[in-house]
């Protein structure tokens, strides 16, 4: 099975390559939108459509949600780096390594700011600017919560392992 194995894993390294990329491309995307709803231009298409009281309201609620969505691709990014490497020690055999402890350290953090990003994105969606028309509606999800506390216990769990793989290396 080691061919099957290997299949997978250049596979998993080729998506995650692929996420990365797409991840750098979404973060320029959403820094030309950020600065795009500045443009006075924007601001009298809104009018024109929705009206000035509105126009204020609408064009606040785009700006504070590239800004949570600013914060979000820079996670997304070191936690698919992160997951990339870790990847690339199972490739190698050797997955139970001390820095695959630190890597799932890392991307228990990043999805922790993600979720408060998301917290942070539902407050937005429940400001009273906040327009359905606008936006999507927004629920909480206990889901994201859970896989935080997951991968803290399993960075814990690694680190462990590592430590005793070691101790049990160094008894032989």
């Amino acid at each position: 099975m080691p061919v099957r194995s290997d299949a997978v894993m250049r596979t998993a390294n080729a998506i995650l390559r692929l996420l990365i990329f797409l991840n750098i491309g979404g973060f320029v995307l959403i820094a030309l939108f950020g600065a795009m709803t500045f443009h006075p231009g924007l601001r009298d298409a809104v009018v024109s459509t929705q009206g000035a009281a509105a126009a204020d309201d609408i064009l606040l609620t785009f700006r504070l949600v590239v800004l949570v969505v600013a914060f979000v691709v820079p996670l997304a990014h070191v936690l698919l780096s992160r997951l990339r490497d870790m990847v690339a020690t199972v490739a190698a055999g050797d997955p139970f390594v001390p820095a695959n402890a630190a890597r799932l350290k890392t991307i228990a953090w990043c999805l922790l700011g993600i979720q408060l990003c998301d917290l942070a994105f539902g407050a937005v969606m429940l400001m009273p600017g906040a327009r359905e028309e606008v936006m999507s509606g927004w629920t909480f999800s206990v889901t994201g919560w859970l896989a935080v506390l997951l991968l803290f216990v399993l960075a814990r769990v690694f680190d462990q392992g590592a430590r005793l793989r070691d101790d049990l290396a160094g008894t032989v």
